[in-house]
This record gives structure tokens, sequence and C-alpha cells, in this order.
């Protein structure tokens, strides 16, 4: 497209010669478009190249980060002790749920049913 746009200026511009300024626009060195055109080119495809690189590299930090989360699946009572984890309930529940299963009693967390939430956690 630079090319088009700069062709009737230049004569002696050719297609290799736009490829070859286009990548240097592309990783930073200078090109001075004669037309509006083609300063319009030149800044839009600088958006274009920063666009991409911030998109790949965000891409790339979420696949790498991705491998590395664990999830654990906690389908019953049994599954919160053998793993360690941490089961949040209102105080209102403590009762009920201790009479079902009295293994979990190390593994809660209580909280106060007015307060809405767990403050130390």
């Amino acid at each position: 497209l630079v090319w088009l746009e700069e062709r009737p200026v230049t004569q002696g511009l050719h297609l290799s010669d736009t490829l070859f300024q286009t990548a240097a626009v592309s990783f930073g060195h200078g090109y001075d478009p004669s037309r509006r055109g083609g300063r319009v080119l030149a800044v839009g495809l600088g958006f274009f190249v920063l666009v991409m690189t911030s998109t790949y590299t965000a891409e790339l930090s979420s696949f790498l980060t991705e491998q590395r989360v664990q999830t654990a699946t906690l389908e019953t009572p049994d599954d919160i002790v053998r793993t360690g984890s941490v089961l949040c309930l209102p105080q209102s529940l403590e009762g009920l749920l201790l009479e079902s299963y009295p293994r979990l009693a190390g593994s809660l967390r209580l909280h106060d049913d007015e307060a809405g939430g767990i403050p130390d956690l």
C-alpha cells in the first residue's frame, strides 16, 4: 500500500524498496514518506505492529501461566480433608455440617452471618 501511495511522487521506487522500507518501519528504523497518505499508512502499520506484538506477548504469558495453575476437584468432604483445603461457611451452618461430617472440624473457616465475609482469610 505504501508503494502504491508513494509511486507517483518517487518514480524510482520499486516494490522491493517498499518492502525493505516497510520492514525498516516495523523494526524501528526511520522512514520519511513524502505524502500525507504514506504517513497515514506508516502510522497505521506501526500501530498494527504494536497491537500484534502486544497480543503475542499476552497470549504467550497466558499460555505459560496456565500451565502452572493446578486445580483440585473437591467432590466429597473427604476430599477437603485429604487435600488440606479450607471450607468457608457461615457460623449458623457449623453445627449442621459437623453433625454429618465431624472430620471437617479442622478444615472450617467460619464467618459471622451478619458480617457478610471472611476478613481473616
